[in-house]
């Protein structure tokens, strides 16, 4: 009995050895040569990272999976592999790694295949909230002519391409400005995260409301001096864009900036864009109700943390609540009520909407004289027109 078993198992042992090898001879010719040498093996390492260039980050990850060659190979070499792909796509990319460098190994930026996913995914998250704001911009012009017009469905069919060509055209402006705004956002909070993990280990005393403020400020105020005037200026244009985009989105009757708190949390949170890129999703007529009460969910929960935050580090802050005001003033809008339980959290540092980004961008711009200055953009079609600037633009003689 057992000696029959184990006929039948050399039997399958060898059926399998002579699959393989047959194979594995397929093609011998155009694999290996008369000394039996791979003629990949042969090929120089500069052509074949070239080569590995050409391929986008899913084949890369195919070809890991392929045989244990390619594996070993784009192991060794994953970080010439990834720079020569980020060199050889969309100049979008190469923006983003170079706001976005990659994280150091042993003192040395190297960038991996986690690191391409992770600009990809920026990259997909910029584009997305750029069609966001594109169509919650450009859609009522459109859609209030098409309530005001009786028309065909060959004429409704043009004004949606009409619509679709306006939104794609704003959209393809918005994409690299949102890059920088995520660049901001993101390592403004890094570093202010970094600054109070030294005030804590230090062992001072709890720092007062206008400490933090003023060291918030001189963390915003030191990322941006180092930026060229067109993307100081542009990315204000940006800032100015999305807030008052989601200003209307939120209350779209005056006054607008009652619900400055919510969009404060919004900019300040870990993933600012996704979140907003969630609002804008939980806010479609058709989206489903369990979609808008998750985001509300998290959105409470994102309040939460903000607000003790700094009550759990510091053990609760004096100083007043600041006063409200618009962004032109750096302020929030509207009063606020809370329960008794929560009472103690008004105590608790948070900043304005002004404070993040517009109060420091225009001292920057006041700095190097350039308070007045053009719009980034003018878009008009038949039905009205967008404009992608601030209230230093200067609007008579732009084209």
């Amino acid at each position: 009995m057992l000696e029959s078993k184990a006929q039948r198992l050399l039997r399958a042992v060898e059926r399998a050895r002579s699959q393989f090898a047959a194979k594995s001879s397929r093609y011998p010719s155009s694999i290996i040569d008369s000394t039996g040498t791979r003629y990949l093996d042969q090929l120089p390492l500069e052509l074949l990272i070239g080569i590995f260039s050409y391929c986008s980050l899913s084949d890369i990850i195919h070809l890991r999976l392929c045989c244990r060659n390619f594996n070993n190979l784009i192991t060794l070499h994953e970080s010439p592999i990834v720079s020569s792909l980020i060199t050889k796509s969309r100049p979008s990319l190469s923006l983003l790694s170079h706001l976005f460098q990659p994280p150091k190994q042993a003192n040395v930026r190297k960038p991996t295949l986690q690191y391409l996913h992770s600009l990809q995914q920026r990259q997909l998250t910029s584009a997305t909230l750029a069609h966001h704001l594109a169509e919650a911009a450009v859609g009522p012009l459109f859609n209030s002519k098409a309530r005001n017009t009786i028309s065909s469905s060959t004429s409704l069919t043009a004004g949606s391409a009409e619509r679709a060509a306006a939104i794609a055209t704003l959209e393809a402006h918005l994409i690299t400005q949102l890059y920088h705004v995520d660049h901001f956002l993101t390592h403004s909070r890094l570093q202010l995260s970094a600054v109070i993990t030294r005030l804590l280990a230090s062992n001072s005393a709890s720092p007062t409301h206008q400490l933090l403020s003023s060291t918030y400020r001189e963390v915003q105020a030191a990322l941006i001096s180092r930026w060229p005037d067109s993307a100081l200026i542009s990315t204000h244009h940006a800032f100015h864009f999305l807030v008052n985009t989601i200003r209307l989105k939120i209350s779209p009757h005056p006054p607008h900036n009652t619900n400055d708190e919510t969009v404060c949390t919004m900019l300040r949170c870990p993933a600012p864009l996704r979140r907003f890129n969630e609002f804008f999703m939980a806010d479609t007529p058709s989206a489903p109700g369990r979609l808008r009460r998750q985001f509300m969910t998290d959105m409470q929960v994102e309040k939460e943390k903000a607000g003790w935050m700094v009550d759990f580090v510091f053990g609760g802050l004096g100083g007043t609540e600041a006063s409200h005001g618009s962004v032109g003033s750096g302020g929030r809008a509207g009063g606020r009520r809370r329960s008794t339980m929560h009472r103690e959290r008004e105590q608790s540092w948070s900043p304005r909407v002004g404070e993040v980004w517009f109060e420091v961008a225009r001292a920057e711009l006041r700095k190097r004289g350039l308070e007045r200055h053009e719009p980034d953009g003018r878009f008009r079609w038949q039905q009205g027109e967008v404009v992608v600037g601030c209230p230093g633009c200067i609007m008579e003689d732009f084209p």
